[in-house]
C-alpha cells in the first residue's frame, strides 16, 4: 500500500509503538484504479511532506514517495521545520520541485553524520536516488558508518541545481505532471497549482522593432511565437508547449507585432507595413490589409483585429475583419492628443483598453468606447493593459515592473489598489520611437504568462555563499541598491530606480518571493536601515521640491505613512539605528561639515557629533552587535581604510584594513569584521577589552560585485551567506514562460489563492 499522506498527524503513538493512520487518500486512489482521481492532474497529499513526483501529479507513484514523506517528518523532528516552508501550498510545492532543503547539519550541528546523510538520501528529488525500502532507511539511521552512495553523497551545503537541471525538471512538471502536456489547461484549471517557470534563451535578440513586442502566447498556453534573429534576418519562430525547441515559420521575415487568434490556429503580424496572417500548422501567409501601418495588434474573439497607428502625421485606433478588408477608424481617435495606443478589446465587444501616451513617464490606462470614441482614464499610470478572467487588469510600468489592479467588468471600474506582480520585465524605447512603452509581456486567459527578460539594462541581487558561489535572487534593480537584510533574514530592503529622481525603497520577501514598495517619493529615498527589532525601516528622503535630505522611518509591515524624524539643514544618511531610537547618520559635504558621523535624536534640530573631523571624511559606519564598537571608512591617510572605534564614547581608534578597505560589516555573531579590499572580501578577527585589537586578516573570496564606498552594497544573512549585487548586465535576452501564474497573481494581490 502506498499511503500518499505520511505526516505527523497520521502517525499515532500507543505505549511507544507507532501506528500509521488515515488511509483515505490511498483508498481513494485505489478505487480510481490507481490512476489520477480527476482529469486535472490534482496532486493529493499535504504540501509540507509531499514528494516532488506527487507534487507534480505523476501517474506512477511508488513506495519511495512515502519514504520521502517520512524523511520530511524526520527532518522536521531534527530541525524544527519541514524541509520547505512557504506562505501557501503553491509556494511550498514550487520549492519542493525546484529547491534543495537546507542540510540538517546547518540547523542541528549535533545531528550524527549518518542521520544527516540518511535524511538527505530520503529527500532526494529523484525517487531512484532514495532508499529502496523503509527498512533500508531505518538501518541507515542506526549505522554510524552510513554515507550515501548516490547523488546525496555530494556536499549538500554547496550543491546547487544547475540551470539545465531546473529547466528539465520544470519541463517535466509542465509536460507530464500538469496532466500530460498542456492540453487540460485549455479549459482552465479547476484547482490552484504552483506557478512554475522555465526559460528559453534567445541569445542576442532585439527587444522590439521600435513599436511593440516580438512575441505572443496562445490563449490556451500551448504555443509561443517569437521573433528571433537568424543570420541577420529576424523571423518568426513558434514553440509548442509539449515540444522542446523552436520551429521557423516561412514567409515571416522582418515581422512586427505577432499575435495569436483566440483559437491559436493563426498568427497575425505586420510585414513591410502590411497586415498579414499565417497558419500555425503551415501554409502561405495571407494579406489582411495593405499599407495599414498597423502597430500593437489585438485579435479578439469576435473575429476582428484592433490596432493602432502611431505615425507622426497619422495616428488612431482601427478595426479590420480577420478575413481581410479595409480598416475602419474608431471615431474621434485620429490624431488624438495624447496618442491612443495598445488597444485591447474587452469581452463586451464595445470597449477597449487603451494607453494614453504623451510619453513613457506620464502614460496612463484608459477605456475607449468604440462607438462614440469617448475616452475614460482609469487613474492608472502605465501602458499596455490586459484584462484577465480573474477580474484583474495587468499593465506595464516604466520601471520594468508589471502592475495589477482588481477590475469589475460589468461596471468597467477599478475596484481596488494596484500592486506589483512582476519585476525585471523589459520595456522598449521611448516616445521618440513611438514604442508606446512596450512592456515585454504576454498573458493568456488560462494562466500562462510570457515575459522577455531584461538584457543589458538591469542587474540582479545575488545570494552568495561563503565560498563565493553566486545565485540570482528573484528581485532585480537598476544600480546600487544597498541591500539590507531584516534581523530575521526573511526580508531584503533595497533601492530601485534611476540615480536621479524617482528612486525608492522596496522590500523583497525571500520566503514568498514577493517584492513590495515601501516608499513612493517623487524625488528620491535611499539608504535603508532596519531597526534592531525589525519593526521599522529608517531611510533618507528628499521630498518633491525640498532642498534637504532628511531621515524618515516607516513600519516594515507597510502600515501607516512614513514619519519625518527631524528637519535638519543639509543631508543626513542613516548608517545604523540605535536601540534607544537615535540614529547614527553620515552628513554630506554640502552641509559644510564634510562627511562626518553624527547622532540624530528624533525631534531635535541639531546633530550631536560622534566622529567629526574637518580634515578628512568618515562614512559607511556600522555598529557592532553588542553595541560597543563602530566600524567605518575614513580617508585620513588619503586612502580609504576601515577603522573601528569605541561607542558611544570615542576612546580609541584601531585601523583594520591594510592597503585600502571599505564597506565594513560585522558578522551576525560579532566575532568577525568583513570589508572589501579591492575585489576581495576580507574578514578580520579581533579581541576586545579596553581596546579593539585586530588579530588576523584573511580573504573569504573575490569577485566582481557592485561596490559603493559611501554605503554598503552587500549584507550578511543570519546563516552566514551574503546578499550582493551585479552580474547580469551583459546577459542575453531570455523568454521566461510561467504556467499557473494566476496562483502567484492572487498571492501578490493579497487574495486567497
Amino acid at each position: 500500500v502506498i499511503h500518499r499522506d505520511i505526516k505527523p498527524e497520521n502517525i499515532l503513538l500507543q505505549d511507544g509503538r507507532p501506528m500509521v493512520a488515515d488511509f483515505g487518500i490511498a483508498l481513494a486512489v485505489s478505487a480510481a484504479a490507481g490512476g489520477r482521481m480527476t482529469e486535472t492532474g490534482l496532486s493529493l497529499g499535504t504540501p509540507h511532506y509531499m514528494s516532488p513526483e506527487q507534487a507534480t501529479a505523476e501517474r506512477n507513484i511508488t513506495n519511495r514517495s512515502d519514504i520521502y514523506s517520512l524523511g520530511a517528518m524526520l527532518y522536521e523532528m531534527l530541525t524544527g521545520d519541514p524541509p520547505h516552508i512557504g506562505g501557501n501550498a503553491q509556494q511550498i510545492i514550487m520549492k519542493i520541485v525546484t529547491e534543495e532543503p537546507l542540510p540538517v547539519a546547518h540547523a542541528r550541528k549535533t545531528a550524527p553524520p549518518n542521520v544527516a546523510a540518511a535524511v538527505a538520501t530520503a529527500l532526494e528529488k529523484l525517487p531512484a536516488d532514495r532508499f529502496r525500502t523503509p527498512r533500508a532507511f531505518a538501518e541507515a539511521l542506526v549505522n554510524s558508518q552510513f554515507r550515501p552512495s548516490g547523488a546525496a553523497a555530494d556536499d549538500r551545503g554547496a550543491r546547487r541545481w544547475p540551470t539545465a537541471a531546473v529547466v528539465v525538471l520544470v519541463s517535466v512538471a509542465l509536460a507530464a505532471g500538469l496532466a500530460g502536456g498542456w492540453g487540460w489547461l485549455r479549459s482552465g484549471p479547476s484547482v490552484d497549482l504552483p506557478t512554475v517557470r522555465f526559460v528559453e534563451d534567445l541569445g542576442n535578440v532585439s527587444l522590439a522593432t521600435g513599436y511593440g513586442r516580438l512575441f505572443d502566447i496562445a490563449s490556451d498556453g500551448s504555443l509561443v511565437v517569437v521573433g528571433i534573429d537568424s543570420a541577420g534576418v529576424t523571423r518568426l519562430f513558434f514553440r509548442r508547449g509539449d515540444v522542446l525547441g523552436m520551429e521557423p515559420i516561412p514567409e515571416t521575415e522582418n515581422p512586427e507585432h505577432p499575435v495569436f487568434d483566440p483559437a491559436g490556429d493563426w498568427i497575425a503580424f505586420v510585414q513591410g507595413g502590411d497586415l498579414k496572417r499565417v497558419p500555425v500548422d503551415g501554409g502561405p501567409s495571407q494579406l489582411i490589409a495593405r499599407d495599414s501601418d498597423a502597430k500593437q495588434l489585438n485579435w479578439s474573439a469576435n473575429g476582428q483585429i484592433t490596432f493602432a497607428k502611431a505615425a507622426v502625421t497619422k495616428s488612431g485606433i482601427f478595426i479590420v475583419p480577420e478575413a481581410g478588408g479595409r480598416p475602419v477608424l474608431v471615431p474621434g481617435t485620429d490624431n488624438a492628443n495624447p496618442r491612443l495606443l495598445w488597444p485591447e478589446l474587452l469581452p463586451d465587444d464595445l470597449t477597449a483598453l487603451v494607453t494614453l501616451y504623451p510619453d513613457l513617464s506620464t502614460a496612463q490606462i484608459a477605456l475607449l468606447n468604440l462607438q462614440t470614441g469617448s475616452v475614460q482614464p482609469l487613474g492608472l499610470q502605465g501602458t499596455h493593459a490586459h484584462y484577465l478572467r480573474t477580474e484583474h487588469l495587468v499593465y506595464g510600468h516604466p520601471d520594468g515592473g508589471v502592475m495589477a489592479v482588481p477590475f469589475h467588468l460589468a461596471s468597467l471600474s477599478v475596484t481596488g489598489e494596484p500592486a506589483s506582480v512582476l519585476e525585471g520585465v523589459a520595456v522598449a524605447g521611448g516616445s521618440a520611437t513611438f514604442s508606446g512603452g512596450a512592456t515585454q509581456l504576454a498573458v493568456s486567459q488560462t494562466g500562462f504568462v510570457a515575459t522577455l527578460g531584461v538584457a543589458n539594462t538591469r542587474s540582479s541581487l545575488l545570494d552568495v555563499d561563503p565560498s563565493g558561489l553566486a545565485t540570482a535572487i528573484a528581485a532585480q534593480a537598476l544600480s546600487y541598491p544597498g541591500p539590507q537584510y531584516s534581523p530575521n533574514g526573511r526580508f531584503i530592503a533595497f533601492e530601485d530606480g534611476p540615480m536621479g529622481r524617482g528612486r525608492d525603497i522596496y522590500l523583497f520577501d525571500r520566503q514568498l518571493e514577493i517584492r513590495r514598495r515601501l516608499t513612493y517619493t517623487e524625488d528620491l529615498s535611499r539608504y535603508a536601515n532596519w531597526s534592531n527589532d525589525g519593526q521599522w525601516i529608517y531611510f533618507a528622503s528628499r521630498q518633491a521640491g525640498a532642498r534637504d535630505i532628511d531621515v524618515y522611518r516607516r513600519r516594515a509591515d507597510l502600515s501607516g505613512e512614513p514619519e519625518h524624524l527631524a528637519a535638519i539643514a543639509g543631508y543626513e544618511m542613516p548608517q545604523a539605528v540605535l536601540p534607544d531610537g537615535r540614529v547614527l547618520v553620515r552628513t554630506n559635504p554640502v552641509t559644510g561639515l564634510g562627511r562626518d558621523l553624527m547622532i540624530l535624536t528624533p525631534g531635535d534640530t541639531v546633530l550631536a557629533p560622534f566622529l567629526a573631523n574637518p580634515s578628512y571624511d568618515e562614512f559607511a559606519a556600522k555598529v557592532s552587535p553588542d553595541g560597543r564598537w563602530v566600524a567605518y571608512t575614513s580617508n585620513e591617510t588619503r586612502t580609504n581604510e576601515v577603522y573601528v572605534t569605541s561607542f558611544p564614547t570615542v576612546s580609541s581608534i584601531e585601523k583594520v584594513s591594510e592597503g585600502g578597505g571599505s564597506e565594513a560589516l560585522w558578522s551576525p555573531d560579532g566575532e568577525r569584521l568583513f570589508y572589501w579590499a579591492g575585489d576581495a572580501l576580507m574578514a578580520a578577527t579581533f579581541t576586545t577589552g579596553d581596546r579593539f585589537t585586530v588579530t588576523g586578516r584573511s580573504e573569504i573570496f573575490s569577485g566582481s560585485f557592485a561596490r559603493y564606498e559611501l554605503f554598503r552594497q552587500y549584507d550578511v544573512h543570519p546563516d552566514g551567506s551574503f546578499v550582493m549585487f551585479g552580474g547580469l548586465q551583459d546577459a542575453d535576452a531570455a523568454l521566461v514562460i510561467a504556467a499557473n501564474w494566476f496562483s502567484e497573481l492572487r498571492v501578490r494581490m493579497g487574495e486567497r489563492p
